[in-house]
């Protein structure tokens, strides 16, 4: 498949890129700065504005005849502005320009469609120190939800730089995860099956890390 990430240079970012080439996938690595990727003849990577250039990224996409995005963004730490729902509305746009058919995201556990189901402790994180936060992945949600493209999202824990497992399973049931902690690498193994599988069209998952 054709592949672009965003958030390629970020942590889970560097996952997605590594794992999708080692699966003998074309990868378009989206990234503000050099991401200092090792050479390799199925990657390139591209300078893109997420957050705005909707025009831009729609061009990249056609361009590159993209079969799907995977994105894995995060937002600024702190008191920074959340950059998440703008940057999925632009990905939205651009991806209905270009006519690429398929997204997958990944967003915290107890936000958007995952409020009401959590346990107590992160509804009550939800509803003050993490309010802002969250309410930007709310827009992430709608944003795709709204849209008519292929969309899946997964919802994590605890992410963790353990190395991969392969144990980690994806459930369309929006409770808790039997196992909170996951490996970034299993995330990202989880994101490329979610858009090179028929498994979870347009729909919201939670992803549960592997059992010691």
């Amino acid at each position: 498949m054709r592949l672009v990430v965003a958030g390629a240079t970020g942590a889970t970012g560097r996952h997605v890129v590594t794992r999708a080439l080692h699966a003998g996938h074309r990868v378009t690595a989206l990234v503000r700065r050099d991401g200092g990727f090792p050479a390799h003849p199925d990657l390139s990577t591209t300078y893109v504005n997420v957050v705005d250039d909707d025009t831009r990224l729609a061009g990249v996409l056609a361009e590159t005849r993209a079969d799907a995005i995977i994105s894995t963004l995060g937002n600024p730490l702190a008191r920074a502005p959340k950059i998440l729902g703008r940057a999925h509305r632009t990905l939205v746009s651009a991806a209905t320009r270009a006519g690429t058919p398929r997204i997958a995201t990944m967003i915290a556990y107890g936000s958007a469609a995952t409020t009401a189901p959590a346990p107590p402790a992160i509804r009550l994180l939800a509803a003050t120190l993490l309010r802002t936060d969250f309410r930007d992945l709310g827009q992430v949600d709608a944003a795709l939800a709204a849209s008519a493209l292929n969309w899946t999202i997964i919802h994590f824990g605890a992410l963790t730089d353990d190395p991969p497992t392969g144990r980690w399973t994806l459930s369309k049931q929006l409770t808790r995860p039997s196992r909170y902690r996951v490996a970034r690498a299993d995330v990202a193994d989880a994101l490329l099956h979610a858009v090179t599988t028929d498994e979870f069209p347009r729909c919201r998952t939670v992803l549960s890390g592997a059992r010691p």
